[in-house]
């Protein structure tokens, strides 16, 4: 399945990139950090206009998000968010302990999935480090683990994708590819893989990560891989 990260400014810009989308993309990402203001009555409106899931998050700054305020200031942001009752929230391993298991245990007994993820925009930690992150993932109850990073070798893309190796013995559901240009293998390697779904751009000037694929030329890729 293709995600499609959307990182407009207004729910208004939302609504329309849903409708110009929604044929192709399975389901979106709504990124709250870029909102210049989180109104849940509006996102709210976005749930009328596609049957496609949503996945809410609100990146940090050290993980390649936006938002500038507290700890307690972005997880309170993604709490009020749930009233909208997204399929999905994501929320960082390294989120304050207490905060992120508060989000978890919340979002769990309303039903909606939760997505806890790391990022490593400046490099591709050791086997061992990421095997550690993804242990630590799949103790904190989370229904997908999603880990990625920057790779400076190729090397460091295989190292990646070998954590899908550690899947079917812990029982665990994962997302993992490389960022950047060397990356970009990965985010379609990773389907292959056993990733439910890989993330996408509405166009190559609209990414919210480096080496994020535009939708229509990742749907055409896949065409050729499937046929």
């Amino acid at each position: 399945m293709l995600c499609l990260s959307l990182s407009e400014k207004s729910p208004l810009e939302l609504y329309k990139k849903i409708n110009e989308f929604n044929d192709i993309a399975d389901l979106f990402e709504i990124r709250l950090d870029y909102l210049e203001e989180t109104d849940i009555k509006e996102l709210k409106k976005l749930k009328k206009i596609t049957s496609k899931p949503f996945i809410f998050t609100n990146r940090k700054k050290e993980e390649g998000g936006r938002f500038k305020g507290t700890e307690a200031q972005r997880t309170d942001i993604l709490l009020k968010a749930l009233d909208v009752s997204p399929e999905y929230i994501d929320i960082e391993l390294d989120t304050t302990e207490d905060l992120r298991d508060n989000i978890i245990k919340i979002a769990k007994n309303k039903g909606i999935k939760v997505i806890v993820s790391f990022h490593d925009f400046e490099k591709t930690p050791s086997f061992t480090d990421l095997e550690e992150k993804l242990i630590k993932i799949n103790f904190s109850q989370c229904d997908l683990a999603k880990i990625v990073a920057t790779p400076k070798t190729k090397d460091d893309v295989k190292l990646l994708l070998n954590l899908y190796c550690l899947t079917e013995k812990n029982k665990i559901n994962l997302i993992a590819f490389s960022m950047g240009e060397m990356g970009k293998i990965s985010r379609v390697a990773c389907l292959a893989l056993g990733a439910p779904f890989t993330y996408t751009a509405p166009s190559g000037s609209r990414k919210t990560a480096p080496g994020q694929i535009p939708i229509k030329k990742m749907k055409k890729i896949i065409d050729i891989v499937e046929a």
